[in-house]
């Protein structure tokens, strides 16, 4: 979170109910790769005052003079601000969960729309106390972004075996097409196909007999990139672009190429492969 320590120092400043309800909804943010900036909390009763001079409130009995309201703005992949961009996925899906744990978002409001504005009302206006110490968040920093380590053997995920398994090299469990017993463990995959997956080498062990779990596609962060119809770019197989650093399911390779959808495919060097 590029605007972690600001978070958190102006989370800290909340009374403390709305304070916990605050942390839990910027812990879902964080978890979700959704970049914010809360620029604001608590407020002055000068701080209001001019607010309501200038217009950018309408009351003096604001939620902020209580601790129990904030203000964040969406934050684009390029860092700057998006002031329209709280309709958008994924701040529409922050939005929609603060709603969800109790808030009220002022971008429902009639009459003076305020998106910005996060209020925890708790027992009504001033009902929120104070002296629960600060709280923390677990905010792990996003990976650089590479795509040099990215598998260059064609595969898709892994699977994890719990215990041995046979492989067959069809996607048949018939006698005939037995190739192996595999030791549990994990294991690339490279397709599937039948109700199996394949694990390289032209085996195949069945799905009931394993934990898969598909790589994600991260696109480069230096901008949009083109998606495409089929596993090769050419005017005719454009489909539309992708937002930089949106993630995907991968779910086949083909040609440096990964499809993330039916028949929507992206080049390999422009993701990194997690």
């Amino acid at each position: 979170m590029k605007y972690n320590k600001r978070n958190v120092d102006n989370l800290n400043k909340l009374a403390d109910n709305t304070k916990a309800a605050a942390f839990k909804w910027y812990q879902y943010c964080v978890d979700n790769n959704i970049e914010v900036l809360i620029y604001e909390t608590i407020r002055t009763v000068e701080q209001q005052r001019e607010n309501v001079r200038k217009g950018a409130s309408q009351t003096m009995r604001s939620y902020h003079l209580v601790g129990q309201a904030l203000d964040f703005v969406p934050i684009k992949s390029n860092g700057t601000e998006d002031w329209n961009g709280y309709n958008k996925e994924p701040w529409a899906s922050a939005v929609r969960y603060a709603k969800q744990i109790g808030f009220e978002w002022g971008g429902d409001w009639r009459g003076f729309v305020d998106s910005p504005h996060l209020q925890w009302n708790y027992k009504g206006y001033g009902t929120d106390t104070f002296g629960s110490g600060d709280y923390h968040v677990k905010a792990e920093e996003k990976p650089v972004w590479t795509n040099e380590k990215n598998p260059n053997d064609g595969s898709i995920g892994t699977v994890t075996l719990a215990n041995a398994v046979n492989g067959y090299s069809q996607p048949d469990m018939k006698s005939e097409y037995y190739a192996k017993t595999f030791p549990g463990g994990t294991y690339k995959a490279y397709g599937s196909t039948g109700g199996f997956v394949g694990i390289g080498g032209g085996v195949y062990v069945p799905n009931d007999a394993l934990e898969y779990k598909a790589y994600t596609a991260v696109v480069t962060p230096n901008g949009k990139v083109n998606m495409y119809r089929d596993a090769r770019i050419s005017d005719e197989t454009f489909a539309g672009t992708v937002d930089a650093s949106s993630t995907w399911k991968v779910l086949a390779y083909k040609d440096r190429m990964y499809a993330i959808g039916n028949n929507v495919w992206l080049p390999a060097d422009a993701v990194m492969i997690v």
